[in-house]
């Protein structure tokens, strides 16, 4: 078990088993952060998937209302 470049290294078993700690804890560490990323990225895509059902159910009620287009046209750019 080697830090860096290998040119320190544990050189008794406390040693060696602290590093595999510190691996492991390493590991943990790193997915921790990756479902952190994950879930914030879902967050926004869940956002943006709202958003623009919201944006689509306006466009159609407009239209069923037979609101002119140019209206709606820039109705659905008020709501981007």
């Amino acid at each position: 078990c080697t830090i860096g470049f290998g040119d320190i290294a544990g050189m008794n078993t406390a040693e060696r088993l602290y590093c595999v700690f510190l691996f492991y804890l390493g590991v943990l560490v790193f997915g921790s952060l990756l479902a952190e990323v994950q879930d914030t990225v879902n967050k926004m895509n869940g956002e943006s998937r709202a958003r623009e059902n919201r944006i689509n159910t306006m466009v159609d009620f407009l239209r069923q209302e037979e609101v002119p287009m140019a209206l709606e046209k820039r109705l659905e750019n008020w709501g981007d």
